[in-house]
């Protein structure tokens, strides 16, 4: 009995307080969503949250051993695949090393990691391919007479069967393609073609990190620099190349951040269609308008405070919060102003039907409120940061939603409504009779009259759904989750592939 005291004086007090102080609540709530808009625009963020599980024995082994044997080389792998269906041809082998020279003398040159083959003697600065090594074969063989820029094919591939048949460089077979083959002729040599090659370029990890930004004039810093070096030098090796270049997980973090810049249009796109949906339930431009309002107001609200905390980039919030906001959002807008064009129907002026609203439908909104903030705040718990930083701004974004499209929309209906009626007094206000309301109730009292057929159709596609659980996979691609037509996801395609 006090609960239920309780519940109705709250909600008695906020429907007396939002029809007395209305203007008060308009202004709060304009007022916190300009202010939100300083981080919104000053303040975004410049890392990506993590996917990796903290208490991962993997994760954990990796870090250790970073830790403890820091490794001053940074790697960067690329698949370099030729258009004609075999890279070891002369054109394709000398354009490869082209480019390597072209990397080693360019800006990135000081970022680039010297090493030396202990078995071989052979000095390398970033890059070192079955390119060099097939050059350097045929200068020493023909006593620096032929070399990649003028032998023929066959010397070419006579080349990388010397280079593959030494003990001491046949490691260069790791690099070919599991699609790579042979012909073997009466001599026994045997001419290799291969329709792709896997390229390594080392950098100095740390130098890159602090240096590189101050070269290019970037804004970035953190790991992240690795990533744009490393869209960098793929530029270089695909300008102008005979063959096709390919990164292999070189700018995940890049990717994600790219492919969330279309969060916009898909955003702008998707309020477009709630708002036709909007127009149609209501036939009103000024409700449909203000709706429209509300969810800017709500994306607002949700970027201004993911960035206000520190929430980071990461596919989960950047593309499907908004998306969840949008959908359940609208449903607090359109219950809200129902209830109050019913308030209305009855008869009762603008003030007086949006405190009756309130008190009536407050603690449903309330109650629907709570149970999807506390389903996604229960998602804080997991060890991933990604899933934590989804929690907090799928949480929030909740309550903006609530604040908002369940009250801020429904008292700016309502002031609408006020000032019409003030400014003419002899207007009497025609609402529709709510079709779409009586057609749902019909709907809906025909299948609780016919029980016996809305069981046994329920029941069936439970079962339905239960056999399909049962054989669902467990299995997680790129292309589940980034664009499969993606450079990034191409790229990975072609490590299967090759």
């Amino acid at each position: 009995m006090k609960n239920r005291k309780l519940r109705r004086s709250f909600y008695e007090w906020l429907g007396e307080f939002l029809k007395n102080h209305y203007h008060l609540f308009v202004y709060t709530i304009v007022a916190i969503t300009m202010l939100l808009l300083i981080p919104v625009f000053l303040m975004q963020p410049t890392e990506t949250a993590s996917d990796d599980p903290t208490n991962n024995d993997t994760v954990i082994w990796y870090k250790e051993i970073q830790e403890n044997f820091p490794s001053e080389a940074y790697s960067m792998v690329f698949i370099v695949e030729s258009e004609e269906g075999d890279m070891l041809i002369q054109g394709n082998l000398y354009a490869l090393y082209q480019k390597e020279e072209e990397l080693r003398n360019s800006e990135m040159r000081p970022f680039l990691y010297e090493s030396s083959n202990s078995t071989t003697g052979i000095i390398s600065l970033g890059i070192y391919t079955l390119a060099d090594a097939v050059n350097t074969t045929l200068v020493m063989s023909s006593s620096n007479v032929i070399d990649l820029s003028n032998a023929t094919d066959l010397q070419v591939k006579q080349a990388v069967y010397s280079i593959l048949s030494n003990t001491s460089t046949g490691s260069f077979a790791r690099t070919l393609s599991i699609q790579a083959g042979y012909e073997e002729t009466t001599d026994g040599i045997k001419l290799w073609s291969s329709p792709a090659l896997t390229v390594v370029v080392y950098s100095i990890g740390d130098s890159v990190i602090s240096k590189y930004p101050a070269l290019t004039g970037g804004n970035y810093a953190g790991d992240i620099v690795l990533e744009y070096f490393g869209r960098e030098i793929l530029a270089l090796l695909q300008e102008k190349s005979p063959f096709q270049v390919w990164g292999i997980n070189i700018d995940l973090n890049l990717e994600i951040s790219d492919e969330g810049s279309i969060n916009t249009p898909m955003l702008i796109v998707a309020i477009l269609i709630i708002l036709v949906i909007v127009a149609i339930i209501f036939r009103s431009l000024i409700i449909t308008m203000i709706s429209g309002l509300g969810l800017i107001m709500v994306m607002v609200w949700l970027n201004g405070f993911s960035n206000l905390i520190g929430i980071k980039n990461s596919t989960v919030v950047d593309l499907i919060v908004p998306i969840i906001v949008l959908v359940l959002g609208i449903d607090y807008a359109i219950h809200s102003v129902f209830r109050y064009l019913e308030e209305r129907r009855k008869g009762y002026p603008p003030q007086q039907a949006l405190g009756n609203s309130v008190r009536n439908l407050g603690s449903a909104l309330m109650l629907a409120m709570l149970t999807t903030f506390i389903a996604f705040m229960s998602n804080i718990i997991s060890n991933i940061e990604s899933i934590v930083h989804f929690a907090i701004a799928s949480s929030f974004a909740i309550f903006a939603t609530y604040i908002i499209l369940g009250l801020f929309v429904p008292v700016i209906v309502m002031w609408y409504d006020l000032r019409k009626a003030k400014n003419n007094p002899a207007s009497i206000m025609k609402i529709r009779k709510s079709t779409q309301a009586s057609f749902m109730g019909n709907i809906a009292a025909f299948f609780n009259k016919k029980w016996f057929i809305s069981l046994p159709l329920i029941l069936i596609v439970t079962l339905a759904g239960i056999l399909g659980w049962s054989n669902l996979e467990t299995r997680l691609e790129a292309k589940d989750a980034l664009d499969p037509e993606s450079a990034f996801v191409i790229g990975l395609d072609k490590v299967t592939e090759h």
